[in-house]
Order: structure tokens, then C-alpha cells, then sequence
């Protein structure tokens, strides 16, 4: 898994500028592997992979180590699998098959699993399932702000995106996209400024860039302030994005700092956080 090292390596660059919060692209490190994530098992009782080792996937341990490592809260979208042809302790199962679902998974800096989540509404991904039992998908940090996570397609409906920022009023939303444009109204970097604008939220987004089927668009929004940094390409190259981000939605001070950084891996984006 190439991507999966190039990942860590991420991970330890931005660590080097102070990052808190670092975000991956939808589909970006196991786009032909599944992982099992064993939520109400194992997980439970052993949340850091990275200290139980045999328990866990190579993909979980790595990441867990990363996180543990930097002291890093690190988002990931894997593609999980959940096997229900046999008794499964981790998962409701509603028949014996084996099922593949979207998931955004979240490590503290302890290199803990705090969050799971899977996508609601697929596009065009017969491979996966949609959420059959829906879960909240916000994590709280160390320095008191608590995230919502959403997965691409899911930004356009109200669960889970709608209840994120009306019902809980989360001020603070991040994506993992894999984003499939459809002009003239649903380009990627205009959807986002849509969505963070009238919303007045922080919104981070990590775009898998993938130019030769349409898919690309990252960015770093705070509110009224607009993008505070923002990428498209037409060309398959990568970028690691990273910005300071007020707590305070729209509230970008004269000393607020941007940081841009070339990789060699797919698009990625951090948070650092910054005064109220």
C-alpha cells in the first residue's frame, strides 16, 4: 500500500508545522483494500491500534501509530468491510453477506479511534452499501472545538449535513470528497463556498485529485472570511494545503498565516487552530 506510507510521510510533514488536525481524501488510501473496523468489539474495549498490534488491520496500526506518534488527530476514509456470514459482535448485521461500506474514520493524538461514521447517500459506487444504522458523526478535540465529518455526496442532504449544522449547530465541518462536478451549479470549489458561506461555518475539505475523471477541489474556509485557501487542478499532481483557522467562524485576524506545500501524494489539507 504505497499510499498508505506516502500518507504517513504526510503526516510527519505537517506535523513540523504545528498541525492538530490533518485530512485525507475520500477514497484516498484504500481504494482496493477493505478494512475491518470492529467498533462495538474490539474497539471497545482496545481503542488504539497502535498498542494491540495483532488485533488489527496493517492499514488501522499504521495510522494509529502515525497519529500516536505526531500527536496528530488524523481523519481517513477507508473502505470497511463487515462480514455477516458469520455471528458478528461488531456490527447489526440485517443478512448474511459480506457488506463494503464508505467510512470516515477518526484517531485522537493518542492514536485512538473516537469516531466512525459511513456515507448515507453513495454516487455511483455499486460496491458499497449506504449506512444501514446511521451514527453521529462529530468528535471533540483538546482544544474545545468539536467537528462534524460528512462524506462528498452527503453535503447535499440533511441527514447528515443538515442535522450537523441546524440541529447541533456544529461551527466546525469536515469532508473527505472524492467530488464529481456537474456544472453549471455543482463544481467542486463552488460548492464548497456555497456550503461554508451560507452556513457561516469552518468547512475543510480534502478533494481526492483525480483529473482524468473530473474529481478534484480542496480547500480551507472560515465562515463570511470566504476560502482562506482553496486548489483546483486540471493536472494530476498533488498539494498539501494548510491554514490557521479561527474558532470563531469568519473571524480572520492580520496575523492569521497561510502555508502551502508541495507532496508527492494525493490532495491533503490541515487545521491548526488558532486564537477565538
Amino acid at each position: 500500500m504505497e499510499n498508505l506510507e506516502q500518507c504517513i510521510n504526510i503526516i510527519k510533514e505537517a506535523a513540523e508545522k504545528n498541525v492538530d488536525v490533518i485530512v485525507f481524501p475520500e477514497k484516498a488510501i484504500t481504494i482496493h483494500d477493505s478494512v475491518e473496523i470492529p467498533i462495538s468489539g474490539t474497539l471497545t474495549e482496545f481503542p488504539v491500534p497502535a498498542d494491540n498490534e495483532d488485533l488489527y488491520n496493517k492499514v488501522l496500526v499504521d495510522l494509529s501509530t502515525a497519529a500516536k506518534t505526531y500527536e496528530m488527530y488524523v481523519v481517513v476514509n477507508l473502505r470497511e468491510r463487515v462480514n455477516c456470514t458469520t455471528p458478528n459482535e461488531n456490527r447489526k448485521c440485517p443478512g448474511k453477506q459480506v457488506y463494503l461500506f464508505n467510512t470516515n474514520v477518526v484517531f485522537d493524538r493518542k492514536g485512538a479511534v473516537i469516531m466512525r461514521a459511513s456515507k448515507y447517500h453513495l454516487f455511483f459506487e455499486p460496491e458499497f452499501t449506504e449506512e444501514i444504522y446511521p451514527n453521529v458523526s462529530k468528535f471533540s478535540t483538546d482544544f474545545n472545538v468539536t467537528f462534524g465529518a460528512v462524506i462528498s455526496f452527503d453535503l447535499l442532504f440533511t441527514i447528515p449535513t443538515g442535522e450537523l449544522v441546524t440541529q447541533m449547530q456544529l461551527k466546525n465541518i469536515i469532508m473527505t470528497s472524492n467530488w464529481c462536478p456537474e456544472p453549471p451549479f455543482l463544481g467542486s470549489i463552488q460548492t464548497q463556498n456555497a456550503f461554508q458561506f451560507g452556513y457561516n461555518v469552518n468547512f475543510l475539505v480534502a478533494g481526492r485529485n483525480d483529473w482524468a475523471n473530473g474529481n478534484s477541489g480542496s480547500g480551507i474556509y472560515s465562515g463570511k472570511a470566504g476560502a482562506l485557501v482553496s486548489i483546483i487542478k486540471n493536472i494530476t499532481n498533488y498539494r498539501l494545503l494548510v491554514a490557521e483557522v479561527p474558532k470563531t467562524p469568519g473571524k480572520v485576524g492580520s496575523n492569521t498565516n497561510l502555508y502551502y506545500y508541495n507532496t508527492d501524494t494525493i490532495n491533503f489539507f490541515s487545521y491548526t487552530d488558532s486564537a477565538q
